[in-house]
């Protein structure tokens, strides 16, 4: 009897198939098993046709497009995008100031993680915060350390 990972190999080669489980996926990650896949389905198309746009306007060679790749996020698609300006503030004058002093370490207390996490790919960082985060690809990137084992609340 073939594995579970033989046959996703095998149908792995059909780019027909492939295409319609991305599609399959995507409706059913964002939009739920409800009739609101028939919105999908439209954004499917749209996201289509700016990927063909895009495709045809890439002259980069080291980025590949293939569309075996595909994650679209179609419910992020918006207007404008919603920025918090005192943390946008607060954050991009931290950065600075650490990019500005070069410290061999960074420790960090409170801090958005998207930005530690921005900040560690420049420098070493441990970040201490007051709440858990499940989150384990942090460890790749920055030092974790939770001070909720030990806090009383």
């Amino acid at each position: 009897m073939a594995s579970i990972k033989t046959i996703k190999q095998y149908l792995s080669k059909f780019t027909l198939l492939k295409i319609i489980y991305i599609i399959y996926r995507t409706l059913k990650q964002q939009y739920g098993l409800s009739l609101n896949w028939l919105r999908g389905l439209f954004d499917i198309i749209l996201f289509s046709n700016e990927y063909r746009v895009f495709q045809a306007n890439n002259d980069n060679n080291n980025f590949e497009l293939n569309m075996g790749s595909w994650l679209p996020c179609l419910t992020d698609k918006t207007e404008v995008t919603p920025v918090d300006p005192v943390y946008f503030l607060q954050d991009t004058w931290a950065a600075g100031k650490i990019f500005q002093l070069k410290p061999e370490h960074h420790y960090d207390v409170g801090s958005c993680v998207k930005t530690i996490g921005i900040i560690s790919q420049f420098v070493p960082v441990t970040m201490i915060d007051s709440l858990a985060q499940p989150a384990t690809f942090l460890e790749e990137t920055a030092s974790w350390t939770s001070i909720t084992s030990s806090a009383t609340c």
